[in-house]
């Protein structure tokens, strides 16, 4: 399924107004909630038995109706997945009835546009498989959070596509050829590598604790 995009074009900007950046949970509803323990049941049925009988969990998984996503501003970002469990990104306008539980993680300077064009970058470079375990929105939280909240900029020049750059992520970038010739780009990149080490473990921590658990039975 191709990804879906809420967000207004425009030009992507890694130097805008900082905002704040949110993580938020919900139990999720309608047609993605069988979808959800769809995936449930066939992993919770699978090779994951084998899993919780080796560390005695006593069937319980996280439950698949539980979702994470990032907010920043008008829009939550989110990892999604089709009646055939493919993966793909989605955004939304956020709406009071939407019922998120939110905490706040950090800061970014990417406006919207580049925002879009991080999450894009993270969905490609996961999986395309959803799984339950190792394959979900938690993951994919923590991997745009990874991108967005780099707090460096620095403007570099280079022959290569910016989205093969190993020093950071050029977002908007046109990844379907290679530049022609030498140009310069701002990139995105880590200044303080333990606080922001420390920003990912705690969303981590907070998502793990927060997700509710289902056994078998439940899902």
């Amino acid at each position: 399924m191709p990804d879906i995009n809420r967000v207004p074009s425009g030009e992507s900007n890694l130097n805008d107004n900082s905002r704040q950046v949110y993580i938020a949970s919900r139990f999720i509803y309608g047609p993605y909630t069988q979808y959800a323990i769809q995936a449930g049941k066939f992993i919770a049925g699978g090779p994951v038995n084998a899993v919780l009988d080796y560390f005695r969990v006593d069937d319980e998984l996280p439950n698949p109706c539980y979702h994470w996503c990032v907010v920043v501003g008008d829009f939550y970002h989110q990892l999604q997945s089709d009646e055939n469990d493919k993966c793909y990104y989605e955004n939304q306008r956020l709406h009071w009835i939407d019922c998120w539980n939110w905490t706040k993680v950090s800061t970014t300077k990417f406006n919207d546009v580049a925002i879009v064009a991080a999450a894009t970058k993270v969905i490609r470079a996961m999986p395309k498989e959803y799984h339950l375990l190792t394959n979900n929105c938690q993951h994919f939280t923590l991997n745009l959070l990874d991108l967005i909240c780099r707090d460096g900029r620095r403007k570099v020049y280079t022959l290569e596509n910016p989205l093969t750059l190993k020093a950071a992520y050029v977002p908007g970038a046109d990844d379907s050829k290679e530049a022609d010739q030498e140009q310069e780009v701002e990139i995105a990149f880590v200044v303080n590598d333990e606080a922001h080490l420390d920003m990912k473990l705690e969303a981590e921590k907070f998502m793990n604790e927060k997700t509710p658990m289902a056994t078998l039975e439940d899902i």
